[in-house]
């Protein structure tokens, strides 16, 4: 096995035995057998350190199936040597479930990964079951919408908030508008009486899509596929990564279970993930207590609303605009409803920004082994210095590897090409399809 195989065994095994905060004898038993049985030496646990539970995972997932299925027997096996498995440990196996050993049961359709976001250390530690989508799905949210209660009380019996975001903005409008208005104005002294009014329309008309991009994606900088199938997130826990040095700052990752629904009834789902964690867990997890009519100023429920007293983001339009008399360069134009930004690119990296940007359109991006590195870390410098202060969420506007592909991070709405349309003898923005 590779040394960052190793290291990501290691890691995996470091979260578990402190997933409980106590460190048993039987722990330390079976860490030294998956030690020894790995080679796992102490330069790679040192190392382990600076690697998340989540990059640890997804490392794994490039091992045979059956490489991965006995690492996750023994990992189970150390969860439940101390006769006492709770929540975090629960929620880890079943991050490792899906992601290693259920793996094949998604064939044909996008498998279940993890993510993370930094974040602070008590910021989202609720155990959470979010139903996203970056496009509105009529039959998914229609649904939801039929078995909806089921879901809350399934969820919540077993500790878990079931976060609908059409629900929860229900919740805001069934409360008394001027409540609501009264604590926007609270906690954003500074808004006037009109922008309050805005806040408050904008709350009432918010939608999954909105804040899958807006709040979850720019706000939280949770980096899912930014064009992502109807998923369901689930909250597995923290990860905590010291600065360059084990004596440095620590910085705390929420992670995050993607289990895309593919052809699957989420109730289905659901119930399959309680079933697991009602069969290993030996700590009784409290019910989630709902509380109509308060409102609520935390987890999710605290980004939506952080995200709607800030100043509205104005999102850009890329356009690539060819090729531009002066000097021969190519020019891309970033564009708003108030302004343009031109980028002038050399042949070369407009061509590459192009081919990205069009494969990105159709949620793939391009193998890494196809991009030219010189050129592609040109274009980011590039496309960084012109837009850093310039234009909200500038980070999504330049080529991100994910896994083995490089993509933009934009919606597919939202890249169009100027092609001149002889009908009305002018130039026109067309979106890529």
């Amino acid at each position: 096995m590779t040394k960052e195989e190793l290291t990501a065994i290691a890691r995996i095994v470091s979260d578990m035995i402190k997933a409980d905060n106590i460190i048993e004898e039987s722990e330390i038993a079976d860490m030294k057998e998956i030690m020894s049985y790995y080679r796992i030496t102490n330069e790679h646990m040192k190392e382990a350190r600076h690697m998340r539970f989540s990059d640890a995972v997804n490392v794994l997932t490039m091992l045979s199936r059956q490489k991965r299925e006995v690492f996750y027997e023994m990992i189970r096996k150390l969860a439940l040597s101390d006769g006492l498995c709770v929540p975090k440990e629960v929620l880890l196996l079943i991050a490792l479930k899906y992601c290693l050993v259920n793996r094949e049961e998604f064939h044909g359709e996008q498998r279940p990964y993890l993510i993370n976001c930094p974040t602070s250390e008590s910021a989202l530690t609720d155990q959470y079951m979010v139903y996203l989508e970056s496009d509105f799905n009529r039959a998914r949210n229609e649904e939801i919408n039929q078995i909806f209660r089921p879901l809350v009380d399934a969820t919540s019996f077993r500790g878990f908030n079931f976060i609908y975001i059409p629900r929860m903005v229900e919740e805001f409008k069934a409360m008394n508008p001027q409540y609501v208005k009264d604590v926007i104005g609270y906690m954003a002294p500074s808004k006037s009486s009109g922008q309050i009014e805005e806040v408050y329309s904008r709350l009432c008309q918010m939608s999954t899509e909105e804040f899958f991009h807006n709040v979850l994606y720019d706000k939280l900088k949770v980096k899912m596929d930014y064009n992502s199938p109807p998923t369901l997130l689930i909250n597995i826990g923290c990860s905590y990564v010291p600065y360059c040095t084990a004596d440095g700052t620590v910085q705390y990752y929420t992670e995050f279970l993607c289990i895309p629904l593919g052809n699957r009834r989420i109730l289905d789902l659901v119930y399959e993930l309680l079933d697991f964690y009602q069969q290993n867990i030996s700590i009784r997890t409290l019910t989630v207590a709902e509380n109509p009519g308060q409102f609520k100023y935390f987890g999710f429920y605290k980004a939506l609303f952080d995200f709607l007293i800030a100043t509205p983001p104005e999102e850009a339009t890329i356009v690539f605009a060819g090729i531009h008399g002066r000097r021969e360069r190519h020019c891309v134009i970033f564009k708003t409803k108030t302004r343009e930004i031109k980028l002038f690119l050399t042949p070369q990296m407009y061509n590459l920004y192009f081919e990205i940007a069009k494969a990105s359109s159709n949620g793939e991006g391009i193998r890494t082994i196809n991009v030219d590195q010189p050129n592609l870390s040109k274009l980011k410098t590039a496309i960084s210095k012109e837009l850093k202060e310039n234009i909200a969420f500038p980070d999504r506007y330049w080529p991100e590897k994910v896994g083995n592909y490089y993509k933009l991070r934009v919606d597919r709405s939202k890249i169009a090409v100027r092609k001149f349309n002889f009908e009305i003898q002018d130039f026109e923005d067309v979106i890529i399809s």
